[in-house]
Formats: structure tokens, C-alpha cells, sequence
């Protein structure tokens, strides 16, 4: 495109005749030079566009890792959110406990009404609620970061649940 090129060409002809005519050949050859001169600016705009193209797709490239660099990174500070999250209700389910045995206690020996022990058992109930949901969100957290980094099996990296 836009450089100068040759073209060479050939046939031949053989004719038999049923009379009694001699028979004719006929050969021919060819030959053409071209050589543009001017092409309108095509094949420098053809050259531009093909640039441009390979700069946004470069572009566009740049953007997508810097977008999975921003998700690796949030699933891995999500995660750590998580884990803090299972610590601190692993407390509260403790502290629930021990609130539960003393005021079961209390109630036993005379000092305590039922309310207060239904109370402590539904806090108790709770807590423990609480940390099946925490312990949830840091699966949940680990599949998505799972995702975000392309591992096939981050659970077995990770050594197992937290």
C-alpha cells in the first residue's frame, strides 16, 4: 500500500480449424509499473488511525489493571475488616456467656428474675448470631477476593477458616 509495484502478465492461443486451414497461435506478454504519486493522504491517515487504535487499546489495557490492582486490594483490606469482625464477636459471644451463667445463677439463688435471664439468653442467642454472620462475611470476603486475585483455591492458602 503506497509503495511502487510490477506486474507482469502472459497468455498464448492455439487454434485448430476443422478445414483444411492452418492453425493459429497467438502469445502475448505484459508488463506494468506502477508507481503512486499521490494517494490523498490515505495511507498516512491509515497509518494515524492504526496509532490511535493501538493507543487506546493500550489505554483501555492500563485501566483494567489498575482496576484489578484497586479490587485485589479492596478484597484484601475487606478481608482483614472480616477477621477483625470474627475477633470481636468471638468477645461478645464470651462475655454473653459468662453475663448467661451469672444470671442464671443470680436466678437460682433467689436474686434474679425470670426476665433478667431471658434477657441474658436472648443477648447470649444474639452474640452467637452475630459471629455465624461474621464468620459468613469473611467467606463471602475471601470468595471475592478469591476472585479478584484469579486463585483457584485461596481457602487452602489461607490455611483454612480463621
Amino acid at each position: 500500500a503506497g509503495l511502487p509495484s510490477i506486474e507482469i502478465a502472459g497468455g498464448g492461443a492455439h487454434t485448430i480449424f476443422t478445414d483444411n486451414r492452418p492453425t493459429a497461435s497467438a502469445y502475448n506478454i505484459g508488463l506494468a509499473v506502477r508507481i503512486p504519486i499521490f494517494t490523498g493522504f490515505r495511507d498516512t491517515y491509515s497509518t494515524r488511525q492504526a496509532q490511535v487504535l493501538a493507543e487506546a487499546a493500550e489505554a483501555s489495557r492500563d485501566v483494567l489493571v489498575r482496576q484489578a490492582e484497586v479490587e485485589v486490594w479492596q478484597g484484601y483490606y475487606d478481608l482483614n475488616t472480616a477477621a477483625s469482625s470474627i475477633a470481636s464477636t468471638e468477645a461478645q459471644v464470651r462475655s454473653a456467656e459468662q453475663t448467661a451463667q451469672a444470671t442464671l445463677a443470680r436466678y437460682q439463688s433467689g436474686f434474679g428474675s425470670i426476665l433478667d435471664l431471658i434477657t441474658a439468653q436472648q443477648d447470649e442467642s444474639n452474640a452467637r448470631v452475630q459471629r455465624i454472620q461474621s464468620y459468613l462475611d469473611w467467606f463471602t470476603t475471601l470468595a471475592r477476593l478469591q476472585v479478584a486475585v484469579g486463585a483457584s483455591d485461596l481457602l487452602k492458602a489461607a490455611g483454612g477458616a480463621k
